[in-house]
């Protein structure tokens, strides 16, 4: 039965897509398509509110779920900041510094990029 087995990789699809924290979202599906995947048990490993009649919609709701993870994301940094007693300014280089060495200010750039990417 292929429909059987596409159900069983959607689901494998899905679950390795939330443990690398990727949001999916389905958009536009015809009601007997959303009792087959409900049916199969794919419309509860997704969640009720990642189905859409609308791709805008859809977009929409990824967009503000990116919002809030940048919020979480920032107050988190401070609170690790403020934790660590160094002030922001001081944890991100002081544009005003007196070191006259051109070279640690461009190294301190490259850095904060680094980590900023990384997370």
């Amino acid at each position: 039965m292929r429909c059987g087995r596409a159900l069983i990789i959607l689901g494998e699809l899905i679950e390795d897509y939330h443990r690398r924290h990727v949001l999916l979202c389905i958009a536009q599906l015809r009601p007997e398509n959303f009792l087959k995947l409900s049916k199969a048990g794919i419309a509860d490993l997704l969640g009720p509110e990642r189905f859409f009649k609308s791709v805008r919609a859809a977009v929409t709701w990824l967009q503000h779920q990116q919002e809030l993870w940048e919020a979480e994301l920032a107050a988190a940094e401070a609170a690790e900041q403020a934790a660590s007693g160094i002030p922001v300014h001081q944890a991100f280089g002081d544009e005003d510094d007196d070191d006259d060495d051109d070279d640690d200010d461009d190294d301190t750039a490259t850095t904060t990029t680094a980590s900023v990417a990384a997370h």
